[in-house]
């Protein structure tokens, strides 16, 4: 008899900051203590910074690769913490505000779950426009650790 294995596939947006690696990291661990596989798409929006036309897509190039070189260091990090093989690991960036972005891809994708990191007083503001598309749960990461 052959078992068919479900690999589900969790989005966890990001941005790159130190603080929300920490997340990041809090996050696998939290899927690790399930046992399940999961693919995680890592994925960060990106805008491009206001400036002079003729300079627009050389800024567009630059912040992508930044943006890419900050997804591939992260997933690297983050596959040190999970040893026995059950999740993979891709990364996407993505021109457009972070709530489009992630609104856009748990649409277009089979997303079991969002993993979302947040921490600022603007949040819940920023996401509300997303609550009305993403269809899949939603669980909400704090950026900082909160002891009682």
């Amino acid at each position: 008899m052959v078992h068919s294995v479900s690999v589900k596939t969790i989005l966890m947006p990001i941005h790159l900051s130190p603080s929300f690696q920490k997340v990041a990291e809090r996050g696998i661990t939290f899927l690790k203590a399930f046992g399940e596989k999961y693919h995680v798409l890592l994925l960060h929006a990106y805008l491009v910074p206001h400036v002079d036309q003729k300079e627009l897509i050389q800024k567009n190039d630059e912040v992508k690769r930044q943006s890419h070189e900050g997804l591939e260091a992260l997933k690297k990090t983050l596959k040190n913490i999970v040893s026995n093989g059950n999740m993979t690991f891709e990364t996407r960036s993505h021109l457009g505000t972070w709530e489009n972005v992630i609104s856009n891809v748990a649409a277009t994708e089979k997303v079991a779950l969002v993993l979302l990191p947040f921490g600022d007083d603007d949040f819940m503001r920023r996401i509300s426009h997303m609550l009305e598309r993403i269809s899949c749960p939603l669980l909400l990461l704090p950026s900082s650790e909160r002891r009682p």
